[in-house]
């Protein structure tokens, strides 16, 4: 099952980012996937399949609306993540990457990546930065020591407990750091 059709995936100079569920509206779109597969290869259970994809997506517009309001009245919009997990939720939530600090999250920036990144959060008065959890990055404390900016952690939802509603959790609870590093008006 490609739970990806449908979705306009973003591309970077190392093609197109994966990360496309932290869009809800993409997530909505790979349960329909998912659930799409599961009937043709389940063809007698296809109602219930149909009735639990149903149910979800009930409570995955409701997450998305959440975050949309939510993030609705933030008093700034960029930000600075740690590697590239974040474009889709900025762009379905109205905010602003300005920078990633590194593409991929086992290897550090170099130097003048590191230098440009800096510049980049002081140009925009020590906007905050975005930690991952379980990721202890040099890269993120040497930023926030030359710059002052903040540092908090939010969750790129890659793995989590099994429960049935971890990454509404998960999401929520991104949406919480958001408002406090952005400062809900």
């Amino acid at each position: 099952i490609d739970n990806s059709s449908g979705v306009e995936l973003l591309e970077d100079e190392h093609g197109g980012n994966a990360h496309i569920w932290l869009d809800v509206k993409n997530a909505i779109r790979m349960v329909w996937n998912i659930a799409d597969g599961l009937k043709t290869v389940f063809p007698d259970s296809a109602a219930l399949i149909g009735a639990n994809a149903d149910a979800y997506i009930t409570r995955l517009d409701a997450l998305d609306k959440e975050l949309t309001e939510g993030l609705k009245s933030v008093s700034r919009t960029d930000i600075v993540t740690f590697h590239e997990a974040f474009p889709y939720f900025a762009r379905a939530y109205g905010l602003n990457t300005l920078a990633c600090v590194t593409l991929d999250p086992d290897e550090a920036p170099s130097p003048l990546e590191l230098s440009r990144v800096i510049e980049t959060v002081k140009k925009a008065d020590n906007c905050p930065l975005f930690a991952e959890p379980g990721v202890d990055s040099q890269a993120l404390k040497t930023i926030a020591a030359e710059t002052g900016a903040p540092v908090y952690v939010l969750d790129p939802v890659t793995t989590g407990s099994g429960a049935p509603d971890d990454y509404e959790t998960k999401m929520r609870e991104n949406l919480a750091v958001l408002q406090t590093a952005l400062k809900t008006k």
